[in-house]
């Protein structure tokens, strides 16, 4: 079994909104693990180690992250599909209520990266307006009771095809 997962906190520096250097520390929330079977290598999500001794994740089965009591703290859903069609990949899900539960213990907060780049649908394709595409970029983060995003990037402009 091999895994990649980073294990101690990265020291990262940008700018703020007023262009003045910034840094905090951030740490991957999920990492990867691949095993060897009989039948070809598999590959799983997980939480990050951090994540799983915050959060009591003692074992693995069946794609379920359960405490010593057996209780499911997190699970896999994996979504297949052509990828023009729909969406495929693994998706790490976590209860909202032990993730939330963490962040308040240890002090920390949580936010991700957002980035939607949409060209037009064929339901939008009509041949008496210009079509457009949208690159919209943002960051979320968890706050008080709710998401919080703000938007760094949000780029409308026609499509290169018409």
């Amino acid at each position: 079994m091999a895994h990649k997962c980073v294990g101690d906190l990265i020291n990262y520096s940008t700018l703020d909104i007023a262009g003045k250097p910034v840094k905090f520390d951030i740490q991957a929330a999920t990492c990867q693990f691949y095993w060897e079977a009989p039948s070809g290598e598999t590959e799983e999500w997980m939480p990050a180690k951090r994540l799983r001794e915050t959060l009591g994740i003692v074992d693995f089965k069946a794609g379920q992250f359960l405490s010593a009591s057996g209780e499911v703290i997190a699970f896999t859903l994996n979504r297949s599909g052509e990828r023009w069609q729909s969406p495929r990949g693994t998706v790490l899900l976590a209860r909202r209520d032990a993730i939330l539960e963490m962040l308040e213990q240890e002090k920390l907060s949580m936010g991700w990266g957002v980035w939607i780049f949409r060209e037009p649908a064929a339901p939008l394709n009509v041949a008496s307006r210009k079509r457009m595409f949208r690159d919209w970029r943002a960051v979320a983060f968890w706050q008080d009771d709710g998401l919080k995003t703000v938007t760094y990037q949000d780029v409308i402009e026609p499509w290169n095809k018409d």
